[in-house]
């Protein structure tokens, strides 16, 4: 019996080993934080491709075809184009690094494509969630950053802001935000003439190149800087000799930020009439995303006026976090102050949206702040069950915002707006442009401009493949056909003046017959349309290389949009024998990042699931950690060690 009691015991012991040595494999909290800021972006770029996928086009919109068309690529093509040119301004702002992302996506394309920025631009916002996500929930608990994670991934995914997400030239707004929380984290934070305080004071220079609201950062710290001020106020001297160079920074940026600033008279119109106007605006904004309720604001921004008030009473402490949601907080404030102001009237589009949403951000964060060291009193559970409370109420205003049937509409525009601009291109039939029901029914409300602008020789070139000149194609004795049928805008297929070649050709032997395409601008893509089996198609390129078909999309009826990779100069198109009837379109040069941005945005899921795969992941793994080590959650949570 002893010998089987000691044998038990050694059993046993020898298989709790390999569990023991699991837990203590468990990735360390820094691996566990970089993995939730994977998983956030991944939803956050799923959610917002899903959404150009599926409402989005090439095709440039208004603003773009002066910003960047006959301002930017036109004067580079003509060898015009000054280096105080990328400074000029557009309307009141001066959009220098949205001029510098629109030429750098152009060279590398090698076309001028809408949805490429669009992609970009999305991908750089969630990259900004991510980083916000970083600073308030490194250290702390698992349970804290898990939540955290589910409400920034939310905020950011709700297609509230579509209309900075479909338009490529939007990237200012996004621009502007990163800069700005940048600016305002290094110059409040860090030691004056320190590498960080230096590099805050160029970004709070570099602001200004984004928006005309750029200035606000500097003004926002400067603001900080007098909250610190009188929270110190028995230690004055002290606190100025220190500030001071944060100061003087602050004043000259907000010195050249007046000096650039520049009036457009046709928008006066959109101000503020009057201060019961700017105030009736100013509280509408605040209010987002329930502009017409404003007691609704004063309940959403009272984490960020309490947390205020308790860092006047020194009753929270003075760390990092604290100072940069203050700042923070009223740097939305002054946002929102300024678009009260400039644009009273328009303050319910959706382009201001993604700015108004950090103010549930900040307030969000402030809150967290606030309840740390109370989250477990019932106190704390009171306050939770508020800031849940207030966040699905939020939840339920930015849903109504996103999905109120403008998406839609938007949609519609872009297929007319192609249809009639392609048409133009094609047949040079100018009643394509005009006369039109609406001025959106075209991307560029003066017609006889935007004929201009398409003919011209530096832009024709890098039109988008929606609007391009298709490649002609030689073929003998062998004549095209035409497309039978109406063309119905909601069915992606080939425009009804585009030409379609037919194989097997009438009397002659497929096998023993090709067509030959003649490239122009040496894109390494074609993009087409078939109708019939693309598998029976082949490509073959001046290297005798051959290329098969990829479909993009079922684009209606027996139509399929695909794509081909092409190399050189022109290449052959042939068949595998088939005596099976086929059609296909005349091809147009793609570039490799319309290509891609095609096929992002069509398989935007993966992105989203990979990303809700991640997440569910780590709520394991944190549960496992949670059991190894049971107080460190709890320490995490109230992260006290840090601020003592």
């Amino acid at each position: 019996m002893a010998f089987i009691n000691s044998y038990l015991n050694n059993y046993t012991h020898t298989t709790k080993v390999p569990a023991a040595d699991l837990t203590h494999r468990l990735p360390p909290d820094n691996i566990l934080l970089i993995l939730t800021c994977i998983s956030m972006f991944l939803v956050i770029v799923g959610a917002r491709f899903w959404l150009i996928g599926n409402y989005g086009s090439d095709l440039p919109y208004w603003d773009q075809w002066d910003a960047e068309g006959a301002y930017l690529y036109k004067p580079l093509h003509d060898g015009t184009l000054s280096f105080l040119d990328w400074f000029a301004p557009h309307n009141e702002h001066r959009v220098l690094f949205t001029r510098i992302v629109s030429y750098v996506l152009q060279v590398t394309n090698g076309q001028w494509d809408a949805r490429v920025q669009m992609v970009v631009n999305s991908s750089f916002y969630a990259l900004v969630a991510c980083c916000v996500y970083w600073v308030f929930a490194k250290g702390r608990g698992y349970v804290f950053g898990l939540f955290c994670s589910v409400v920034l991934a939310g905020i950011f995914s709700c297609p509230f802001g579509w209309e900075n997400t479909l338009a490529g030239f939007q990237s200012q707004f996004y621009l502007l935000t990163a800069f700005s929380l940048i600016v305002i984290w290094l110059m409040i934070n860090a030691s004056a003439w320190s590498w960080r305080w230096v590099a805050g004071v160029f970004l709070g220079f570099s602001t200004l190149f984004t928006m005309a609201s750029g200035l606000l950062a500097p003004l926002a710290v400067l603001l900080f800087v007098c909250v610190a001020f009188v929270r110190e106020r028995h230690n004055g001297m002290g606190v100025l000799s220190r500030v001071w160079p944060t100061v003087a920074a602050c004043l000259l940026i907000l010195v050249a930020g007046f000096l650039l600033m520049t009036k457009v008279e046709r928008h006066a119109p959109l101000k503020a009439q009057g201060t019961v106007a700017f105030l009736n605006a100013l509280t509408s904004c605040l209010s987002w995303p329930w502009i017409h309720q404003g007691l609704w604001g004063m309940v959403c921004w009272l984490p960020a006026i309490l947390l205020v008030a308790r860092y006047l009473l020194r009753r929270v402490p003075d760390g990092k976090e604290e100072r940069f949601l203050i700042t923070a907080a009223v740097w939305v404030v002054l946002q929102a102050a300024a678009t009260a102001y400039s644009r009273a009237i328009v303050i319910q589009s959706s382009r201001y949206s993604d700015i108004f949403s950090f103010g549930i951000v900040f307030n969000f964060l402030c809150a967290l702040v606030l309840l740390r060291t109370r989250i477990r009193s019932v106190q704390g559970v009171i306050w939770m069950s508020l800031i849940m409370v207030s966040l699905v109420v939020n939840a339920m205003g930015m849903y109504r915002l996103g999905f109120n049937g403008e998406l839609t509409k938007r949609k519609t525009m872009y297929e007319v707006e192609k249809f009639r601009t392609s048409g133009y291109v094609a047949t040079n039939d100018f009643a394509f442009l005009t006369p039109v029901r609406a001025e959106t029914d075209i991307p560029y409300p003066v017609p006889e401009k935007l004929a201009n602008l398409l003919r011209d020789p530096a832009l024709e070139p890098i039109l988008p493949v929606s609007v391009r000149k298709a490649l002609i194609v030689t073929g003998g004795p062998v004549e095209s056909v035409n497309l039978i049928g109406d063309y119905n805008l909601d069915v992606i297929s080939p425009y009804p003046w585009e030409k379609l070649w037919p194989f097997p050709p009438s009397g002659l032997r497929s096998g023993n017959f090709h067509y030959i395409v003649k490239k122009t601008q040496g894109l390494p893509f074609l993009h087409l349309f078939v109708a019939g089996d693309v598998r029976k198609i082949r490509f073959i390129d001046q290297k005798n290389g051959q290329h098969g078909i990829s479909v993009l999309s079922g684009a209606g009826g027996n139509w399929q949009e695909v794509y081909v990779y092409c190399p050189g100069a022109e290449c052959r198109i042939v068949t595998t024998g088939t005596t099976e009837k086929i059609l296909f379109s005349e091809p147009k040069e793609m570039g490799a990042l319309s290509l891609a941005a095609i096929v992002i945005t069509s398989n935007s899921r993966i992105f989203l699931y990979s990303g809700l795969f991640v997440f569910f992941c780590l709520i394991i793994l944190c549960q496992l950690k949670r059991k190894r080590e049971p107080h460190a959650e709890i320490e995490g949570e109230l992260n006290l060690q840090a601020h003592c």
